[in-house]
């Protein structure tokens, strides 16, 4: 291999690499644009448990089942990689004691479509 294309392949790695990057913060955006993160507090009520998920994914999760009627808002535990869904309100979750626990809360009307 000539330094050429030693130097051409290093480049694209780097751009792909850096598209990655630019896509995982625009999620991030995108879950802080369309859902309230609501820290060390945890709903009761679980109608749903999944676990080995990201935040973004739990946030996607609960807005799938708001749609139907499924999930208000949903308790992420990001040590344990945890998602739980709730028909809770935001008013009845209580502190959590251990602060692992975190709450998702779609804000209304703008609803992550995926």
């Amino acid at each position: 291999m000539d330094l050429k294309t030693i130097v051409m392949s290093s480049f694209c790695l780097l751009f792909l690499l850096l598209t990655n990057m630019y896509s995982l913060v625009k999620s991030e955006q995108q879950l802080t644009n369309e859902f309230t993160v609501v820290n060390n507090k945890k709903a009761d009520t679980v109608l749903k448990t999944i676990t080995n998920i990201s935040k973004m994914k739990c946030a996607m999760a609960c807005g799938r089942e708001l749609k139907s009627g499924g999930c208000s808002l949903a308790n992420y535990n990001g040590d344990s990689k945890t998602c739980e869904l709730t028909a809770d309100s935001l008013q009845n979750a209580v502190e959590d004691p251990t602060a692992q626990w975190k709450i998702i809360v779609p804000v209304p009307g703008n609803i992550l479509l995926l």
